[in-house]
């Protein structure tokens, strides 16, 4: 899958805290996404997987949550647009 992950863009390895991408950390990301895939996951789903904090601050009406390689969790607005 590949995603469009820009800087500014939430994101949170598993069991630690969310951090926001640098424009290195999202070409990371993006990289990662396509060579490991990416899946689209529920707030509760991602809660279950040790994401509370990213899961707990997303907006199911406004993001999205994709779960990277089963360890990276990255928030991305459903618009496609940058975060205000």
């Amino acid at each position: 899958m590949n995603l469009r992950i820009e800087e500014g863009y939430c994101y949170q390895p598993v069991n630690h805290l969310l951090d926001v991408t640098t424009p290195s950390t999202a070409r990371m990301l993006m990289k990662l996404a396509s060579s490991k895939g990416a899946v689209e996951v529920s707030q509760d789903d991602a809660l279950d997987r040790g994401f509370e904090e990213l899961a707990n601050w997303s907006m199911p009406e406004h993001d999205s949550l994709y779960l990277i390689d089963d360890f990276i969790l990255v928030c991305l607005p459903k618009d496609g647009g940058p975060y205000a």
